[in-house]
């Protein structure tokens, strides 16, 4: 999850998943085509576990600065440049549009850098000028804890399949390892080992579900470095065997 000062064009040509956007999740769909005006966090998350798994996107970034000189280069662009400020939503670009800027996205990369200007400014126009869009809504700001709740959240996401320590979580979130715990009791209900192995259950649980996955390579994909503890944090959660879970595909 994360946000720039930029606004971004994505295309997805092919893959599955979800996409977070402000306080919006939905269902990626292959051929979607989404604009994020800048300082709104999202992600996307694609499935990617399957060992048939293909994702394809094509994604461009550009400055708000560009909207704001464009007008004094190229005076006949004020109106594209005027229409897209006015977006303060997330947008799901839809109609004639997608498939135009689609088809743009797709020409741009064959092209040098100089070469996808040109077509670029086309895309700008169809994106100020497109009548289909879909809001996805927008972002309201977050409160200092609910900040502190995502930086949690994300840091752990992203690494608890290796041996993190609280430590490490107190550095990147810029708190003493005292007050890390106690804001960890007051707003998640858990301890800092308690959130980890949580992650690391569903992890496990998730990967139980492909018949190829042997238990122990579950147990040290997800990131515990014991089979015993594993199968006991496991029954605890689910109230079956890590077998059982599998069997009878819970």
């Amino acid at each position: 999850m994360h946000s720039q000062n930029t606004w971004e064009l994505s295309y997805v040509i092919e893959g599955t998943g979800r996409r977070i956007i402000g306080e919006a999740r939905d269902t990626i769909t292959p051929g979607e085509i989404i604009l994020i005006p800048p300082g709104i966090p999202h992600c996307w998350e694609f499935d990617c576990d399957s060992r048939d798994a293909m994702i394809s996107n094509i994604t461009v970034t550009f400055s708000e600065r560009v909207l704001r000189l464009l007008p004094g280069i190229f005076p006949e662009f004020t109106a594209v440049a005027d229409g897209l400020r006015h977006i303060t939503d997330a947008c799901f670009i839809g109609g004639g549009s997608a498939a135009a800027i689609a088809a743009h996205l797709e020409s741009m990369r064959s092209l040098t850098a100089e070469a996808r200007l040109p077509v670029m400014l086309k895309i700008l126009s169809l994106l100020a000028r497109s009548d289909s869009n879909i809001s996805l809504g927008r972002f309201t700001s977050l409160t200092a804890t609910e900040r502190k709740l995502n930086r949690i959240r994300d840091f752990c996401r992203c690494n608890f399949m290796r041996q993190i320590t609280l430590d490490e979580l107190a550095r990147h979130t810029g708190t003493n390892k005292s007050a890390l715990c106690t804001f960890l009791r007051r707003h998640c209900g858990t301890t800092f080992t308690r959130y980890i192995n949580d992650l690391r259950l569903e992890k496990a649980a998730e990967l139980l579900t492909d018949r190829d996955e042997s238990v122990s390579a579950a147990v040290y994909t997800a990131g515990f470095t014991s089979v015993p503890y594993f199968n006991r944090l496991f029954r605890q959660k689910y109230g079956c065997s890590p077998r059982q879970w599998r069997s009878t595909d819970i």
